[in-house]
């Protein structure tokens, strides 16, 4: 256990208090993993292009 949690990343970074891609506030649980920039519908869409355009368009 010890060893999976030296690998886990480290968000030392603070939260934004609202979304930079739709405006809405990111609820406070989300927030407090440190580092989150995006709501949970932004960060999934994000995502999924990201993964697009890597992986799926030639």
């Amino acid at each position: 256990m010890t060893a999976r949690l030296r690998v886990l990343p480290v968000f030392d970074v603070p939260s934004l208090p609202e979304c930079i891609s739709c405006g809405e506030e990111i609820p406070s649980k989300r927030r407090a993993i440190g580092g989150v920039r995006r709501c949970v519908d932004c960060q999934k869409h994000h995502e999924s292009s990201v993964r697009f355009w890597n992986h799926g368009y030639k």
